[in-house]
This record gives structure tokens, sequence and C-alpha cells, in this order.
């Protein structure tokens, strides 16, 4: 978990550990999501496992009283059901993104490009025709082209 306070300011601060979610959600708990939807649109896994550690901190809290962590809720969905990377590419690959964020889609990170590869998830899938990959755990399925062939791709099951 991360201090609200930096160690040089121990002496003149008090050191507190935010955690509990109210109105606006706790900062370790922002910190986890974004090291999660971070993790894996980087592909980076330690950032993942850290995510994990501090939600697995949290999860004897966010039993007995969810209402409190409702972000730390959040993050262990993630956890407990199917976390997509979804890739679009191609010359139109703007317009078929906004087409699927037309349909709520938890659980996942999209990254897209016309013709840049700065990511790994963009490795050896960038072309004119516009492509959509859905991608679990760095495996992919085989692109589809389709807004709607993409969806039935996209199951939010718990495993």
């Amino acid at each position: 978990m991360y201090n609200l306070v930096s160690d040089e300011h121990l002496e003149t601060a008090s050191n507190s550990i935010d955690t509990r979610d109210g109105v606006i959600p706790s900062s370790n708990a922002v910190m986890a999501l974004s090291l999660q939807k971070l993790g894996h649109l980087l592909s980076v896994d330690s950032m993942i496992r850290q995510a994990e550690e501090m939600t697995a901190h949290m999860a004897k809290r966010l039993t007995e009283y969810p209402a409190a962590f409702s972000l730390w809720g959040t993050i262990a969905l993630n956890r407990i059901f199917p976390f997509y990377e979804v890739v679009v590419t191609g010359t139109t690959f703007r317009g078929m993104a906004g087409e699927l964020k037309k349909t709520y889609l938890p659980n996942h990170v999209m990254a897209g490009s016309e013709n840049h590869e700065m990511l790994d998830l963009l490795k050896n899938r960038v072309g004119k025709e516009t492509r959509i990959f859905v991608c679990e755990n760095k495996q992919c399925n085989l692109p589809v082209t389709t807004v709607q062939e993409a969806l039935e791709l996209l199951t939010f099951q718990p495993q």
C-alpha cells in the first residue's frame, strides 16, 4: 500500500494509508486500478501482481463492508471475471473503437492504431485492413472485422 505522506515529511505529518472508499475512491484503490489496467495495456506483469497484492490485502475488509470499498470491489471483479485486451487496428480503427465503446464493456483495456506498433499489444497486428483482436492474458483470438463479432468474443463469465 502507498502512504499519503512521503518519508521525507514523516516528522511533520501523520503517516496514514488511505484505503476506504467514500464519495471519492481511496488513493490506494485508484492506484491499484491504474496498476491493473496499465499492466495489461503495457504488458508489465509486475504491475498486475502489485495490484493483485494490494487487493488481496483488502479482501477481508471488502467482504465485511463492501459499500465502503466499492472501487476495491471493482478491482477484485476484474480478477474474478475474464479481463480482456481489445486491440483495434487499421485505417478506420477510430470509428470501429468508437462503435465498440457504445456497448458497456467491463474488465478490459483497449488499444488502437492505424500504423504504429508502440505497444506490445499492437506488435504484428497493424495493417491497412481494420481488424479487432480480442485477447486475454496476452493470448489473442483470430482477428475479426465487425463489432458484432468482437462482442461475441467478449464473454464476462466468472473463471
